[in-house]
């Protein structure tokens, strides 16, 4: 894919009534064997490198691009998307079929082992679903998932997932749904040592340097064509270049626009990250109680600037919410907010409010050069900021602090990888653990519109919830930026649509 290519997905579920799509969908038993590989044995080496360390190998409990670079590989979900169309495919479970309104069957693929020999059956996908859906767990990723309330063995290859009311996006969910082993997950080793049903077995974690992968031969698809995977901390994205352009690396995210002349080649997809600052303490006393306030932070900064200034144009302004608009939930109605800084400082009526903003470097693309920018920005309107970079870990831990200690504003990008509104909304729901805004009726309507199953009348929530959230703004939308890929020429591989990256997918000239 050059780098003038932008795909963009078909709004299928805006055009079609969801449970018809749903059936269409889940009804499938066919078996495809995953896309790449080969018929002869794995061979060569790739090194991809990634900005921080993941926080855990554990692939349930946080949500962490840098876990899921490495655990997408190791450990496999129920349902797969197809990279190129983003069509559902079977995974580790063959079918998804209504039973009823509340209760889904799931058929599962015979004759799958986890790499220690472990039988991939009912027993795992239950003891799988009922660790990530258990409070005591505190998942981060527990918005992915939080319609299932339940599952329940049928027999050794049939599992009855309940949910809480009519669910229209739980096989998207189950994308997401990363099975793993019961017995390995009670023992010290499983947050640092994966085991997995997937095409790459774990071989070594050199904390704060590399994670090493091998392929596994005895996986139950198609078996990748490269043998042995380097995932490397590399921080800077210009250390990156120069290790692309010696021969050390072949596949980088994140490659900055200006530097896309000197890789060796690149690539390009639409991103599903949408920069966005929460301003994540509206309690009483606090700057950002006043909704003036949170709307003056819209109109200080110039979002079309950004994206001219810091990425060459690669991406798009969001338009008033943090939903693409090839996403189900999109609001056709909203327009960004317009960089107006005399109409920000007339919001403000005078006060210089005084605020901590919180960010972290190397895990995005021009991530702290983004937050500098809107820091300035914020600054010029007559906001008092200082700004806050942390290590990627310790942003991790502030972003998801408990009301009572949030700080007034913190940076995060939002990947929506089940390529709908729902959880991007979820975010700012009662009871989010990024921010501590509350409106009862936005809560109302996106809670509603997760039951719904009529397109028609699920959009009409996600309208009003939208319009909503952009009128009381507990979010300062920012930008949607491309995905920019740095690779060596030997490499073969296409972006995916969801933005994952998938080693088995990819072969060496």
């Amino acid at each position: 894919m050059s780098s003038s290519t932008r795909s963009t997905r078909p709004f299928l579920l805006a055009l079609l009534p969801i449970a018809g799509l749903l059936f269409a969908a889940c009804g499938s038993s066919a078996t495809p064997a995953p896309s790449g590989g080969g018929a002869g044995a794995p061979a060569g080496a790739v090194v991809y490198a990634v900005g921080a360390d993941p926080t855990t190998l554990d692939p349930q409990a946080t949500d962490d691009g840098n876990e899921r670079a490495v655990n997408d590989n190791i450990y496999e979900t129920l349902v797969l998307r197809n990279g190129a169309t983003s069509a559902f495919e079977p995974g580790l479970a063959l079918s998804w079929t209504l039973k009823d309104p509340t209760t889904w069957t799931i058929k599962l693929r015979p004759n799958v082992k986890f790499t220690n020999g472990a039988a991939m059956n009912a027993d795992a996908v239950v003891y799988s679903v009922t660790r990530i859906i258990d409070p005591a767990l505190k998942s981060a990723q527990f918005s992915y998932l939080n319609s299932i309330t339940g599952a329940k063995k049928v027999d050794d290859l049939t599992v009855d997932l309940t949910t809480d009311g009519p669910d229209p996006i739980l096989p998207a969910q189950l994308t997401w749904l990363k099975v793993i082993d019961p017995t390995y997950a009670k023992t010290a080793d499983f947050a640092s040592k994966p085991v997995g049903t997937g095409p790459y077995k774990f071989v070594e974690w050199k904390k704060g340097q590399s994670v090493t992968l091998t392929a596994n031969t005895d996986y139950w698809g198609t078996k990748p064509a490269i043998k042995d995977v380097t995932i490397r901390v590399i921080p800077e994205i210009n250390t990156r270049l120069q290790a692309l352009k010696a021969n050390e690396l072949d596949l980088t995210a994140n490659l900055s626009p200006e530097l896309m002349s000197q890789a060796p080649a690149t690539a390009t997809q639409r991103s599903i990250e949408m920069y966005e600052v929460y301003m994540a303490n509206t309690s009483t006393g606090k700057p950002f109680a006043d909704k003036a306030t949170r709307q003056a932070a819209q109109y200080a900064v110039d979002k079309e600037g950004l994206l001219k200034s810091l990425f060459a144009g690669h991406g798009t302004v969001q338009q008033g919410q943090i939903i693409r608009d090839d996403w189900a939930g999109f609001n056709p109605n909203l327009k960004p907010y317009a960089y107006d800084l005399n109409k920000a400082k007339t919001l403000l009526a005078g006060k210089t409010p005084s605020i901590k903003l919180v960010g972290e470097a190397g895990r995005w693309l021009k991530d702290k050069e983004t937050l500098q920018a809107v820091a300035s920005m914020l600054g010029q309107a007559g906001f008092k900021v200082t700004l806050d970079i942390q290590e990627f870990g310790a942003w991790v831990s502030t972003l998801f602090l408990p009301n009572d200690q949030k700080v007034d504003a913190i940076w995060a990008s939002t990947s929506a990888d089940l390529l709908d509104g729902d959880r991007p909304l979820t975010q700012t729901i009662c009871g989010s653990k990024q921010v501590d805004w509350c409106n009862k009726t936005y809560t109302d309507l996106v809670n509603k519109a997760r039951v719904t199953t009529d397109a028609k009348a699920r959009q009409d929530l996600y309208n009003q919830a939208t319009a909503l959230q952009f009128e009381e703004s507990p979010i300062l939308y920012l930008i949607n930026p491309d995905d920019i890929y740095g690779m060596s020429a030997k490499l073969v591989w296409k972006p995916r649509l969801d933005g994952k990256i998938l080693f088995k997918e990819m072969s060496l000239k």
